[in-house]
């Protein structure tokens, strides 16, 4: 009896002794995964931050001037863009127009939630284009461009987190259809029809119809999240195959854009470029999709969840890696890799994620549903909206937009419905998919005014392009007004009307209702 009970407890000594090693393990394990944590999350704010400041540097003209000889008791502090310099007093109107556009911009969101009409886009419209207004407001084309890459973010990884890979792998083929035929067409036909109508170069009509052939994201994203959200479409993927192809649809559209640019601005004398141009695009995709996914396996590791305060430690370095991969490679002149890595990054993330637990992949979708809720909806349409100077429209030629506009999206309807020929949509979701490729806002407003500033800054030798460039400012921001918000409203009436509503629930329920993204927009 002695002998039993002697090897009983030796028996669970040893027990205790493996259950302290484990723990003991454990402890070691967890304390270095968030020292690596810390370390990753430190080392992307670094990358982001040197990659943004290199459209910044800070200049004391102290150096330059002697402040005692100049009369001033200190030094005046200059801020320098590569666009010029801002006085202390420019940065304080800077803050002072962010400040009261995010103000305005949240309560036309919350007015023009309750009556169901377009609101944030229409804002910063007025705030550009009322004299008054304009003239107490002033947000520098740096800062506009960072607050708008930093909504952008948040669009590429909501869209990443809520694509789901078992609908992906079933209408793959349909997704490389829908992402190129569509843009492809409305870019040729937009190309015919601006060499008919304005008689324009068919070089420049193809730059017009690759800036506007690109679907807009931030329209897209935020549609396709609601109608999960209502179980609509989601048994035959639809949701995930508009976001999927969107993504894919903005960057080639992009990439096309640029070699057309570089054609029309350079001649025949640097076909070398333009060739590499050609070849580099597909390779950007595919360091794009690599790069989301190993940073997509960090957060499979890093942070661990068991680590208390999980949720908060996955966002962080999520939100970190995502603008390191986006900012980095732009600042390496990768500009196509980044998008497609955040896309990537936020997919690969959430597999895991939702294995684990698909409460916590819950809260942080619901985290950057509130993100671009309170942030990156205000800021982004705002911004879009402030961009837009109607006295830059030739006001002549506003019919020839529409009608120009107008041939190229019954093209792409057309073609987007017959993209999706083969699968196994009925006819209303084939109706449906073509309605969602619509809206156009966020690369439009990006790519509209780029020929059109280098005609201003540099007139001497691309000042003879000033008219075409001018055609293509108006065509794109008569676009970005009738399709935003018209699309936005079509999706949302005929979502319910056209899609089939699931019986179950979905089991990666991404978020609430967006309602209020539709028509703020």
């Amino acid at each position: 009896m002695e002998e039993e009970e002697e090897s009983r407890s030796f028996a669970e000594c040893q027990e205790n002794i493996k259950v302290k090693k484990l723990l003991f393990k454990d402890k070691i394990w967890l304390e270095g995964n968030k020292i690596f944590v810390y370390i990753l999350f430190s080392i992307s704010v670094i990358v982001t931050s040197l990659s943004i400041f290199k459209l910044l540097s800070y200049v004391s003209n102290a150096a330059e001037e002697d402040p005692i000889e100049s009369g001033e008791p200190f030094p005046t502090l200059h801020v320098s863009f590569d666009g010029g310099a801002l006085t202390v007093k420019q940065i304080q109107q800077i803050i002072f127009s962010l400040v009261i556009i995010f103000i305005s911009s949240i309560g036309i969101s919350f007015l023009a939630e309750r009556i169901k009409m377009p609101g944030i886009l229409l804002l910063g419209i007025l705030f550009r284009n009322f004299p008054f207004i304009n003239r107490n407001l002033f947000i520098h084309d740096a800062i506009g461009t960072f607050l708008r890459k930093f909504a952008f973010v948040i669009i590429l990884l909501r869209a990443g987190l809520g694509l789901d890979g078992k609908a992906l792998m079933e209408l793959k083929g349909a997704c490389v259809l829908l992402a190129f035929l569509p843009c492809t067409f409305e870019a040729f036909t937009v190309a015919f029809a601006s060499w008919l109508i304005f008689k324009i170069n068919f070089s420049f009509g193809l730059l017009l119809g690759f800036v506007l052939a690109a679907v807009s994201p931030a329209v897209i994203v935020p549609a396709m999240l609601e109608l999960r959200t209502k179980r609509l479409g989601i048994d035959k993927g639809i949701p995930t195959l508009i976001n999927a192809a969107a993504s894919i649809d903005d960057v080639y559209a992009i990439t096309w854009f640029s070699l057309v640019l570089s054609s029309v601005t350079s001649g025949t004398e640097d076909n070398s470029s333009q060739i590499w141009t050609i070849i580099r695009a597909p390779l950007e995709v595919i360091g794009g999709i690599i790069l989301g996914t190993v940073l997509g396996i960090i957060l499979w590791i890093f942070p661990d969840p068991q680590l208390t305060s999980i949720k908060l430690r996955r966002m962080s370095l999520l939100l970190s890696l995502s603008f390191a991969a986006l900012f980095g490679t732009e600042y390496l002149g990768l500009e196509t890799v980044g998008p497609i890595a955040v896309l990537i990054l936020g997919f690969t993330a959430a597999i895991r994620w939702r294995q684990l637990s698909r409460l916590e992949c819950l809260k942080e979708e619901k985290l950057l549903k509130n993100a671009w809720d309170y942030i990156g909806l205000p800021f982004l349409f705002s911004l879009i909206g402030y961009q837009l100077n109607l006295e830059q429209l030739d006001k002549g030629s506003i019919a020839q937009a529409v009608a120009i506009l107008i041939c190229g999206l019954t093209i792409r309807c057309i073609v987007a419905a017959l993209s999706v020929l083969k699968t196994k949509l009925n006819f209303k979701e084939k109706i449906f998919v073509a309605i969602s490729w619509l809206p156009k806002a966020t690369v439009q407003a990006a790519l509209a005014p780029v020929l059109l500033d280098m005609t201003r800054t540099n007139p001497s030798k691309f000042g003879i392009y000033q008219s075409e460039a001018i055609i293509i400012l108006t065509v794109s921001i008569i676009s970005i007004l009738m399709t935003a918000p018209a699309g936005a409203i079509l999706i949302r009436l005929l979502g319910p009307i056209l899609l089939s509503k699931s019986k179950e629930a979905p089991k990666d329920d991404p978020i609430e209702l967006e309602e209020k993204v539709l028509n703020s927009i």
